[in-house]
């Protein structure tokens, strides 16, 4: 029972997790001026 309530939890987590960094990001993008932001932006990431 517990067991399966922990994996509930995890994948929970995953969803929220990728959703927020997928807001982050496309609110970062967003901030960047379109010249810039491929360039710097995986440089940073790199």
């Amino acid at each position: 029972m517990a067991d399966k309530q922990m994996e509930v939890w995890s994948v929970f987590w995953e969803v929220i997790t990728a959703e927020v960094a997928a807001r982050m990001q496309v609110a970062v993008l967003s901030a960047v001026p379109p010249a810039r932001s491929s360039s710097s932006l995986m440089g940073n990431a790199v």
